[in-house]
C-alpha cells in the first residue's frame, strides 16, 4: 500500500504543478480576449478568473483521469491484480482465469 499512496501522492503534486500553470497560462490567454470587449475592470478581471478557473479545473480531471486509465493496467499487473477488475490474483493459477471477472489471464497486457 505504501507504493499506491506514493503514486497518489505523486499524481496529486504534478496534477497540482500542471494545472496551475495552466490556469495561469489560461487566464492570461482569456483575459486578453475579454478585456477588448469589456475593457480593464474588476469585474472583467474577477469574471475572467471565475471562467477560466473552472474551464482550466474541468480540464485537468479530464487529462488526470485519462492518464489514470491508460497507467491502470500497468499497475494492476505490476501489484499482481487483474487487469480487467483488480482482483488479487497472487494465489490463483497461473494459466486459469479471473475468478472474479471471469477474464483470461494469459491475454492479460499491459
Amino acid at each position: 500500500m505504501a507504493n499506491t499512496s506514493a503514486r497518489n501522492l505523486r499524481a496529486v503534486i504534478s496534477g497540482t504543478a500542471v494545472g496551475g500553470i495552466a490556469f495561469v497560462v489560461t487566464l492570461a490567454w482569456g483575459l486578453s480576449l475579454i478585456w477588448p470587449v469589456f475593457g480593464f475592470s474588476r469585474i472583467a478581471f474577477g469574471l475572467g478568473a471565475i471562467i477560466w478557473f473552472f474551464l482550466t479545473a474541468a480540464f485537468g480531471v479530464f487529462l488526470f483521469r485519462l492518464v489514470d486509465r491508460n497507467n491502470i493496467g500497468f499497475y494492476r499487473k505490476s501489484e499482481g491484480r487483474c487487469i480487467r477488475c483488480g482482483y488479487d490474483l497472487r494465489a490463483s493459477d497461473p494459466q486459469g482465469r479471473c475468478p472474479e471477472c471471469g477474464a483470461a489471464l494469459t491475454d492479460q497486457r499491459v
